[in-house]
C-alpha cells in the first residue's frame, strides 16, 4: 500500500507527523509512505536532514502555487506512486476567518489518491471526527483510526546514529548538560494580499543568557543552539553570550544533522514551541516549552513539560491577535527565575 501525508513546512510539523508514518509501517510493514509539503527548494533542502534520520518515510515532496513547472512535474511523480490513501494535516482550515487553501486538497485528487482523509467535510472521502484544539498526536491517532489503523503513536523516531555525532568532540567536562534553544521561526500573516511577521513564540536572547549562567552556577554545562537567523539578530542587537568551559555556543555553526547529535547529548532541552524542542522529543529526551502565543494544548512536544502562563488572550499563533498585541506579555512576564525554578522542580 502507499501513502501520502500532507504536513507543514517546519522542521517541527516533519517530526511531528512521523508517528503517524510509524504506525502505517507498523500496521503495512511493506508499505510505502511519502510527506507532501507546501515550501521550496531551500525548506526542501533543510527538512531532508529529518528524512534521513529516520526509517518510515521514503520521500519527502513540496509544491508551491507560484512554482508551476515544478508542480507539473510533482503531480505527474505523484501519480505513478498509486497512493490508497492521502492524509490532509489540518483540513484546509483558516484562522480568524482568514480563507482556507485548498491546494493540497486539488493535489491529491489529481495526483489519483484513492481515498483522502481529512476533517474537512466536503472535501474528503473519509472524515476524521476530532475535538477542537486536540493534540497533534491526539488527532493523528484518531485519523488512523477513521481509515481503520489503531495503534498507540510512538514518538521516539529520529534515529541518533543517522546524526551527524563528530561534533560531539567539541564538548567539554563531565556535568549533566542542558539544551537551550534560543529561537523560532516568526509567522508571516497574510491580510489582503501583504506579508505581517511577528513572533509570539521566542523569549528575548538576554533571558537566555542570564538562565545560562544560572544553570552553570547550579552545577550544570550549557549548549546553545539556533540558527543562522538567531545568530543574525544576536548580532545586531549586540548581545554578548559567554563562552567558556561551561557555556558552549553553537548558535548559527550546525547543521541540522550536527544539532540533532548535540541534542543527544542533553539531559534536558529548554526552548520556545518550534523544530528543536520537537526533534528533542522525537529523539526521547525530556523537554521544557516555553509556550507563548502558541496552543499548549495542541502543539507542547510530545511528553514534555511546559511553562505557560494561561492569559485569556493566548493561543494567538496565527491570528490577527498577536499583531494587534503591542506587549507580548505572555512571553515578557515570563522569567528567568521562573524557569530556573521549574528545571530545579525537574531533578534532572
Amino acid at each position: 500500500m502507499n501513502f501520502l501525508i500532507h504536513t507543514g513546512s517546519g522542521i517541527g510539523d516533519m517530526v511531528q507527523k512521523l508517528p503517524m508514518a510509524r504506525a502505517i509501517k507498523e500496521e503495512y510493514p511493506d508499505a510505502n509512505i511519502d510527506f507532501l509539503t507546501k515550501g521550496s527548494v531551500s525548506s526542501w533542502n533543510v527538512n531532508k536532514n529529518i528524512i534521513e534520520c529516520q526509517h518510515y518515510v521514503r520521500n519527502l515532496y513540496w509544491y508551491n502555487s507560484q512554482s508551476k513547472l515544478h508542480c507539473l512535474k510533482l503531480l505527474f511523480q505523484l501519480i505513478l506512486n498509486h497512493y490508497d490513501y492521502g492524509f490532509v494535516r489540518d483540513g484546509g482550515i483558516g484562522h480568524d476567518g482568514i480563507a482556507p487553501s485548498f491546494w493540497i486538497f486539488r493535489i491529491m485528487r489529481w495526483s489519483g489518491c484513492k481515498k483522502i482523509v481529512g476533517y474537512l467535510k466536503e472535501h474528503v472521502d473519509i472524515y476524521a471526527e476530532v475535538p477542537d484544539r486536540a493534540h497533534y498526536l491526539e488527532r493523528d491517532r484518531l485519523t488512523l483510526k477513521a481509515t481503520g489503523i489503531e495503534r498507540d503513536l510512538k514518538t521516539d523516531n529520529i534515529d541518533v546514529t543517522l546524526t551527524d555525532k563528530s561534533i560531539l568532540t567539541s564538548l567539554n567536562g563531565t556535568r549533566k548538560i542542558i539544551g537551550l534553544s534560543a529561537g523560532t521561526n516568526a509567522y508571516t500573516f497574510i491580510e489582503n494580499g501583504k506579508e505581517i511577521i511577528y513572533d509570539v513564540k521566542s523569549w528575548s536572547y538576554e533571558k537566555w543568557v542570564r538562565l545560562s549562567e544560572e544553570l552553570v552556577k547550579h552545577g550544570y554545562d550549557v549548549i546553545l543552539l539556533g540558527g543562522v537567523k538567531e545568530l543574525n539578530e544576536i548580532h545586531e542587537r549586540n548581545i554578548n553570550i559567554p563562552e567558556n568551559e561551561h557555556i558552549m555556543n553553537f548558535i548559527g555553526r550546525t547543521s541540522l544533522k550536527q544539532s540533532l547529535a548535540l541534542l543527544s547529548a542533553c539531559s534536558l532541552v529548554i526552548g520556545g514551541e518550534g523544530g528543536m524542542m520537537h526533534c528533542a522529543a522525537g529523539m526521547g529526551i525530556k523537554t521544557l516549552t516555553i509556550m507563548g502565543g502558541s496552543d499548549y494544548l495542541q502543539w507542547r512536544p510530545a511528553n514534555g513539560e511546559i511553562i505557560n502562563l494561561n492569559y485569556e488572550c493566548a493561543p494567538c499563533y496565527a491570528t490577527r491577535r498577536a499583531i494587534e498585541c503591542g506587549y507580548h506579555k505572555c512571553l515578557e512576564n515570563i522569567s528567568v527565575s521562573m524557569v530556573l525554578e521549574k528545571i530545579l522542580s525537574l531533578k534532572i
